[in-house]
């Protein structure tokens, strides 16, 4: 399977975690905290979608295992972390 593909999945999943994050916090952007939080999840959202470009651009441009292996690892993480921001902000 191509390594692009599980990238571009993985990046995808942080896409709709940080929409969920946003969505939770759309009541409490009235408090100081919550507009902070809220300023966090657009620039997930920002990440993800730069993240979608750049990885189909490297992917057509013949980039292999040598580049996507380690971001595979860094998106993964990536991921792992704004699972855990969300269940902070659902809690």
């Amino acid at each position: 399977m191509n390594l692009w593909i599980v990238l571009e999945a993985i990046v995808f999943g942080q896409l709709v975690v940080a929409l969920l994050i946003a969505y939770s916090l759309r009541n409490v952007t009235t408090t100081p905290l919550g507009r902070k939080l809220m300023g966090v999840a657009f620039v997930f959202l920002a990440q993800s979608v730069m993240a979608i470009v750049i990885y189909q651009k490297w992917s057509s441009m013949g980039y292999g295992v040598d580049v996507s292996g380690p971001l595979l690892g860094v998106s993964s993480l990536s991921l792992v972390g704004l699972i855990l921001l969300y269940i902070i902000v659902k809690s």
